[in-house]
């Protein structure tokens, strides 16, 4: 799909639910009393509108009441015992690799020259 019609689809959705800039709007009718293919396009958008009655959930939405319910569920305390959790993981996981590989193990011994061999370095 185009930019061009993406373009217009947004407009009309924005039309649909009230919130097209009265410049767009403008243009959308024009581009609508112009172009056949606008215009089917138009109409199949008013009708799947009327079948779903998208504009009555539209309507009814209240976003400020919504994200009051959404805050109210999720309190900032409940998250101190994951925090408490991931800190106490990262401790253990810590302590084990500490565990496993001590600094003064073997292989890190051997992964070190010796102080007398020669060591060839790039210029």
């Amino acid at each position: 799909m185009t930019d061009r019609k993406l373009h217009i689809r947004q407009l009309m959705l924005e039309r649909l639910t009230g919130i097209i800039p009265a410049e767009d709007d403008r243009y959308l009718q024009q581009l609508i009393d112009a172009e056949e293919e606008v215009r089917e396009l138009w109409m199949e958008f008013q009708e799947e509108a009327r079948e779903s009655d998208a504009r009555y959930f539209i309507e009814r939405l209240d976003t400020k009441e919504e994200l009051a319910v959404l805050t109210k569920r999720i309190p900032g305390q409940d998250y101190r015992l994951i925090e408490w959790l991931v800190a106490i993981g990262i401790v253990v996981a810590l302590g084990t690799i500490s565990y496993f590989f001590p600094a003064g193990s073997e292989q890190v011994k051997q992964a070190t020259p010796p102080p007398d061999s020669l060591v060839l370095q790039k210029p």
